[in-house]
């Protein structure tokens, strides 16, 4: 009997591969293991989020974001999109990186993207993710706002992108 491999299984594997090959900061071999993932699967927005990755990597930040952009459409992976986003634009001195930030705080669920934004956040200065002056939850007439809520930080499971990049499920 002759073992079958799907192309799922084999895209999986690309994709676990070119993983550990970013972890280790192997950018070339990663992005040449990314090109087979992409000739099985031209189309999966999950390979644009490692190669955006390995742009960060590489310094390539205006690259990393034009791939985001293909990716912020995604109705699952739009929020690790902006917060590679906000990442790369945070780095380019760009002040559009707290907006895409504090999109993703208010509305993704995924560990690995609050984790990214929560140290953007704590990198600025400002851990809780708010603008100064502005209140996480609008106050009620009447209710006294707690003055050390705006200096607790967020608390999110601590995730790191290397070694798990990507909370997805792959498509067959």
């Amino acid at each position: 009997m002759t073992p079958k491999i799907s192309r799922r299984e084999v895209v999986a594997g690309l994709i676990n591969l070119a993983t550990k090959a970013v972890e280790l900061e192997l950018t070339d071999d990663a992005a040449e293991i990314l090109q087979g993932a992409r000739i099985l699967r031209p189309r999966m927005v999950e390979l644009d989020l490692l190669e955006g990755w390995i742009c960060i990597q590489r310094g390539q930040v205006e690259e990393c974001i034009r791939l985001m952009r293909n990716v912020e459409g995604s109705p699952t992976h739009w929020g690790m999109a902006k917060a590679l986003m906000a990442r790369c634009q945070r780095f380019m001195r760009d002040p559009a990186w707290r907006a895409n930030a504090e999109e993703v705080l208010a509305g993704c669920t995924d560990p690995t993207a609050l984790y990214l934004v929560q140290q953007l956040f704590a990198q600025a200065g400002d851990a809780d993710g708010n603008a100064a002056g502005q209140d996480a939850a609008p106050q009620e007439s009447g209710e006294t706002p707690d003055p050390q809520s705006a200096f607790r930080p967020r608390k999110f499971a601590p995730v790191d992108p290397l070694t798990n990049p990507f909370v997805f499920q792959l498509r067959a």
